[in-house]
C-alpha cells in the first residue's frame, strides 16, 4: 500500500508575505500585488500567476477567503435580523404621525 506524505508548512519568504497581504488590498488583483510585493514589472502577471499555483500560498489566501466570506455572512445575518425591529419602528412613527396630523385636524374642524 502506497504511503501518503505529509506536506511540511512551507514558510513564506519576506516576498510571498507582502504578496498574500497586498492580494487582499489590491481586491483580489495578484498582478498588481505581485508588483507592490517587489516583483518584477514587466513579467508581474507572470509572477502572480506562478505564486498562485504553489500549494502553500494557495492554502493560506483560500483559508483568509474562507475567514472573510464567513464573516461577511455573519455581518449580513446581524443586519438582516436587525431590519424587521428597525421596520418595524419605522412603521410605528409613520402611523403615530398620520394619527397626529387625524386627530389635529378633527379638533381644528374643518371649514368649507
Amino acid at each position: 500500500m502506497a504511503r501518503v506524505r505529509k506536506r511540511k508548512k512551507r514558510p513564506l519568504n519576506a516576498k510571498q508575505q507582502i504578496f498574500v497581504a497586498e492580494y487582499f488590498k489590491c481586491h483580489y488583483n495578484a498582478a498588481r500585488a505581485a508588483r507592490t510585493a517587489g516583483y518584477s514589472q514587466k513579467n508581474s502577471d507572470v509572477a502572480a500567476s506562478k505564486l498562485m499555483a504553489k500549494p502553500h500560498i494557495r492554502a493560506i489566501i483560500n483559508c483568509r477567503l474562507a475567514k472573510e466570506e464567513a464573516a461577511r455572512e455573519r455581518e449580513f445575518e446581524a443586519r438582516l435580523n436587525a431590519l424587521p425591529v428597525t421596520r418595524s419602528k419605522l412603521l410605528a412613527k409613520v402611523f403615530a404621525s398620520i394619527q397626529a396630523s387625524r386627530s389635529a385636524d378633527s379638533k381644528g374642524g374643518s371649514k368649507t
